[in-house]
């Protein structure tokens, strides 16, 4: 998976949520580990979508249980060379 995906994953998590990004669990479930809420995990959803230049399926956002299949999801609607907003 692209670095670039999931350093930006862990900044937008850590930024909306209010932690540190050093030793995120990218398999742990988000809402029984990280408390969050339907609401977080749109935030988050739309903040990627927005800095990394890509849409997921609504469906999909929802879908996603952890980090891990967020970034995936990310990675899967990016094109191969993503440019992260604001970054070269």
């Amino acid at each position: 998976m692209d670095p670039r995906i999931v350093e930006e994953v862990k900044e937008k998590f850590s930024g909306i949520m209010g932690i540190s990004p050093e030793g995120l669990d990218f398999d742990a479930r988000l809402d029984d580990v990280y408390g969050v809420t339907s609401v977080n995990q749109m935030r988050l959803i739309s903040e990627l979508e927005i800095s990394l230049g890509i849409e997921i399926p609504e469906a999909d956002g929802k879908g996603a249980c952890s980090l891990g299949e967020i970034a995936r999801l990310c990675a899967q609607h990016s094109m191969p060379d993503v440019r992260v907003a604001g970054r070269a």
